[in-house]
């Protein structure tokens, strides 16, 4: 969508460590870099260039990367900076290990504006026209498919006897106007393996077409192939996909399948690459065996990737086995099997997203088995994940494979894991040396599980909150199929000073597997817990299913064990009652955001709130520390942000040069006086770029800033809830407030000479880099309509003022001509020359209105609206302003010879409704006096009979606004001799006038001299003192 203006005339309206971490991350900071240059979009790119230069870039990536590679293996540092665009290829760099290209430092770079994709669909797809209806098959189509992508079974059939089945054995995927396709398998495979799981001569064997044919399209939105070679003809080498119904398939924009990916199965590979740098870049659409992944780092150390997306993979979206790993504000979302996966050492995550996997594995009967937002492999170490999010996986959110050391998760989020746990630290093996995982402050809601300890040695989760998941809040399983000696390897585990709420009826803690498992009970501390349960009687279950009760016979029973040294003597209960709708809020005000404000989380609300409404863009701005996080729901959006200055996070669409743009503002958290949250356009995402904004603060009113023009203005009168809006004409950006939505004053406004493409929409920035701001908006209005301000009856000399702050004055004339004497209103505004209307005769002549606005107000026109009919040929008719001058608001004529611009043809018996848009022209907006509009009519000169054109209906809409109060600040008196001094802060949008009076009981205020423009900046007026004593006073208007 883009936002316009539309008129009419109806009116609209710092946190302390627990255990050890040892992180071992080694700079990337590069020495003199060797600058190269991609940009598919630039005119003068092509593959034969040297690519030094920016104005003489490479092609494709490609070509970029083979150059880089010469420089790295010289041992010289390179940067590659890579343009915005759709970059539909695939590339790897596989190094020889101690070789100069090793070591030396990679860095690439993706726009820092604009999105610089690597894609993996095909270049083109398909067109609309190639699909065809199947017969029988209601809103089915088919495609030819001439590609065979093989299939796959993984590594799991011949090593653990895992195997995929359906969509999960294949990697084809489709997309429709950016959606993603659901598969669906239309032939069917079967695993042969005879010699069993530890064999190699395994292999998938065709057993001929599913039963249900077609209808294994169960729902709108999926698609199959069918490309074995001894398919039915009627199913061989074709693409199926169904549409919901009733849907035009030539309605459809793009028709998007992914490409084969081999040598390598993957988007961009890194093997052996030391001192790696990805920046800005997105990874997308890999169509990859369910085991590969979109990104792989191979062997690598010392990489930093930041602001990274890796997006919409058929397998997992990063494969890495890397050491010295640093990953901050990166989006690693909707993958088929798990977000990220292997082996991480010495590593860090930081405010990263592992959203929405394993969507493939569920297909695919795969979970519970290598599937999660993100899998910290076998044998992982000393790695940090810090206010990292895990949200709507299908399997576990965030998991720890066996025999980990140091894995660490602090302030983490996990959220609505369906079919798993929000936080999984798996088992420690037989090594006494592994374990010590831990969890702080982390928050684990809506999941299959809140939180899980399996067999893990020295395990701990300290001040952290369990909500609502849906078998059990926290569990200790004893897993002895895997782990032979499991009940030894619980050690020292601690689950302490933790919230648990449960509105579910669900264990708070479960001790064992199952009901029947002997529970690991041995050297493990709970105390200091706070449990909610609506069911606080069955809220415990250990001792092999003995005990399924309440919090005092849970402890009774630690008692009896207490001899091996378990510990719970501080923990209480509380009983809540059942929920009977989804009661997940933490939006401010709230229980459960009061219960976690001790907790140093933002609460990702496109959790609860998953869409972005409006807005297809979501994004920081400037340098915040932290990221942002936004979401829509019913009409209200809210947005989290860190940053300060001109830093935050802006929900965005492209900008028009003319919007008009209205939201209410209902709460800013209280970060700083300084927070803020509102409307904003600019043109670039780093700081300074040219920028208009309005908002309001949590303590300092609404303020109205431009970046590139410079300066700044307050209304301290407005705090939320309140409204406010954003009005662009060409370079000039308006920002007004309202507390109702009506009577607009405006705060301030600005010239800015905006470069393309610009984007508008919410903004909020925290003004303080250690918190996080949390606002809430509602009332967005991207298509306001203006007020009706006057109204012209053609009965009547006199006008009629709608609302208040208008002034309208008479219809006047010049030359000769009547108003027809009928008094009657016309009950009927249909233009149809119904009695009374404005007939003008002669040749030539014109009438003009008049519209003032009140002391104290201002009007912005947007539109005037009226009907008119010429009624015989060679005449026309102009519009102009007093404002505008000599500038043709609008003509028009009777026929097409004259060449006026916007020429209509009035030639007729009837009226004709017209409108002109008068929000483009900058001379018609702050209007604080009398506007003349003149309509003039105009004959050639070889006319002379008394022809005549009539005007009717006539209607002028704007917006009418009460002017800005600039108080000046404090006012400073000095005495210099005889002359009194007064200095102020001044506003250009005020006037200012110095009065005096020599007693305050008698007398009247004088001016001392001429009222004064104001300035922006220090102002000071001097009046001389001749009286016994004098008061002054400062008047702002």
């Amino acid at each position: 969508m883009r936002f316009k203006t539309k008129v009419s005339r109806k009116k609209r309206m710092g946190i302390p460590r627990v255990g050890t971490l040892v992180l071992l991350l080694r700079g990337t900071a590069m020495a003199t870099d060797y600058l190269l240059y991609v940009d598919q979009g630039h005119p003068a790119a092509s593959d034969t260039n040297a690519g030094t230069s920016l104005d003489f870039p490479v092609l494709t990536l490609a070509r970029g990367l083979d150059l880089a590679k010469t420089q790295l293996n010289s041992g010289q540092s390179v940067r590659v900076s890579v343009g915005a665009g759709i970059y539909r290829e695939n590339y790897s760099m596989y190094l020889s290990p101690g070789s100069a290209a090793q070591s030396a430092a990679l860095a690439i770079e993706g726009a820092p504006f604009g999105a610089t994709v690597i894609d993996g669909t095909l270049d083109g797809g398909f067109e609309s026209a190639g699909w065809t209806a199947v017969a029988g098959s209601p809103d089915v189509y088919s495609h030819p498919w001439t590609f065979s992508y093989g299939l796959d079974a993984g590594f799991w059939a011949n090593s653990l006897g895992k195997v995929p089945s359906g969509p999960a054995l294949r990697r084809e995927m489709l997309f429709v106007d950016d959606r993603m396709l659901m598969p669906r398998a239309i032939e069917d495979y079967l695993w042969d393996d005879p010699d069993g799981p530890e064999g190699s001569d395994g292999a998938l064997v065709y057993q001929g077409i599913n039963a249900a044919g077609l209808g294994v399209l169960d729902e709108p939105w999926t698609f199959a192939v069918a490309d074995n070679a001894t398919s039915p003809l009627e199913y061989r080498a074709q693409l199926f996909m169904r549409l919901p119904d009733g849907m035009d398939i030539n309605s459809l924009g793009s028709i998007l399948p992914t490409r084969r990916l081999d040598s390598p199965e993957a988007l961009l590979v890194f093997s052996n690459k030391d001192n790696l740098t990805l920046r800005n870049l997105v990874f997308r659409r890999a169509g990859t065996r369910l085991v590969n992944s979109a990104l792989e780092l191979k062997d690598c150390n010392d990489a930093l990737i930041e602001d990274c997306d890796v997006l919409n993979c058929n397998g997992q979206g990063l494969g890495f086995s890397v050491d010295g790993l640093v990953m901050k504000r990166c989006r690693i979302n909707y993958h088929g099997l798990k977000g990220a996966g292997r082996m991480f050492n010495n590593s860090l995550f930081v405010d990263c997203e592992f959203n929405y996997n394993c969507w493939l594995a569920e297909l695919g009967d795969f979970l519970n088995f290598d599937a999660a937002g993100i899998k910290l492999g076998q044998e992982s170490e000393y790695t940090l994940l810090k206010r990292c999010i895990a949200v709507g996986n299908r399997d576990q959110g965030l998991w720890n494979d066996v025999a980990t050391l140091g894995i660490r998760y602090e302030e983490c989020f996990a959220y609505g894991n369906v079919n798993g746990s929000g936080i999984f630290l798996e088992y420690s093996q037989d090594d006494p040396s592994r374990g010590d995982d831990s969890a702080y402050r982390c928050v684990s809601g809506f999941n299959q599980r809140g939180m899980q300890f399996s067999n893990a040695r020295r395990p701990s989760a300290s001040e952290c909150l369990l909500v609502n998941n849906t078998e059990v809040e926290f569990r200790i399983p004893l897993i002895t199929t895997r782990v032979p000696n499991s009940a030894a390897t619980y050690e020292n585990l601690a689950f302490t000073n933790s919230f648990i709420y449960n509105q579910r009826g669900a264990d708070v803690i479960m001790a064992g597997k199952t009901a029947s498992d002997p529970e690991p009970l041995s050297i493990m501390n709970f105390g200091g817990n706070t449990y909610y349960s609506s069911d606080p009687e069955n809220a415990f279950q250990a001792a092999g299913g003995l005990i399924d009760g309440s919090l005092s016979e849970w402890k009774s029973h630690l008692e009896t064990v207490g001899a091996a040294g378990v510990q719970d003597a501080t923990s209480t209960m509380t009983t809540i009652p059942d929920y009977a709708t989804d009661p997940l809020d933490f939006e401010p005000g709230s229980a459960l955001s009061a219960m976690a404000e001790g907790w140093d989380v933002a609460v990702p609300y496109e959790v609860i709130w998953p869409s972005t409404g409006s807005f297809s863009n979501a994004w920081k701005f400037g340098e915040p520390e932290r990221p942002g996080r936004a979401g829509y729901k019913d009409g209200s959006y809210v947005v989290v942000a860190g940053g300060t200055n001109d830093a935050g996070h802006f929900l965005s669409e492209p900008a028009e040069v003319a919007f008009d743009l209205m939201v209410r503002v209902v709460d800013v958290e209280n970060t700083g006086p300084d927070a803020c949250a509102g409307l904003m356009v600019r043109d670039a995402r780093i700081s300074g770029a040219g920028m208009a904004s309005i908002s309001v603060t949590a303590g300092n009113g609404v303020v109205f800033k431009s970046q590139n023009s410079g300066g700044q203005s307050n209304a301290t009168g407005f705090s939320a809830p309140c409204w406010i809006r954003l009005v662009r004409n060409g370079d000039t950006f308006d920002g007004y407030a309202s507390v109702e939505g009506a009577g607009w004053q405006r705060v301030g406004s600005a010239t800015v000479a905006m470069a393309a493409p610009s984007e508008v929409g919410l903004f909020v920035s925290a003004q303080d880099d250690s918190a996080l701001c949390t606002a809430l908006f509602d009332g967005l209005s991207t298509d306001y309509d203006s007020t009706l301000i006057a109204t012209y009856e053609m009965g009547s000399a006199s006008a009629q003022s709608v609302g208040g702050g208008i002034v309208a004055g008479e219809i006047l004339s010049t030359g000769d001509g009547q108003y027809l004497t009928d008094k009657t209103l016309d009950p009927d505004p249909t233009p149809d020359g119904t009695q009374p209307f404005l007939q003008r005769y002669l040749n030539s002549g014109s009438l003009y209105f008049t519209v003032s606005p009140e002391v104290g107000y201002s009007i912005d026109f947007q539109t005037l609206e009226f009907d008119m009919q010429i009624q015989s040929g060679d005449r026309w008719v102009e519009l102009t302003s007093s404002q505008t001058g000599t500038n043709i608001l609008w003509s028009a004529q009777s026929s097409d010879t004259l060449g006026f611009m916007e020429s209509t043809n009035l030639i007729g018996t009837g009226f004709q409704a017209l409108e002109v848009d008068l929000s483009s022209f900058p001379e018609l907006q702050h209007a604080t006096n009398e506007t003349v509009f003149t309509f003039s009519y105009f004959a050639l000169p070889a006319v002379t009979d008394r022809t005549n054109w009539r005007l009717d209906n006539l209607h002028i809409a704007g917006l009418v606004s009460t002017l800005p109060v600039f108080e000046p600040g404090d006012v400073t008196v000095g005495l210099y001799g005889s002359d009194c001094v007064l200095n102020w802060m001044g506003s250009s949008a005020g006037t200012y006038t110095v009065q005096t009076r020599t007693n305050l009981v008698s007398g009247v205020w004088e001016n001392t001299g001429e009222s004064m423009p104001g300035l922006d900046g220090p102002m000071s007026a001097t009046n001389a003192v001749d009286k016994p004593q004098s008061f002054f006073r400062l008047i702002v208007e």
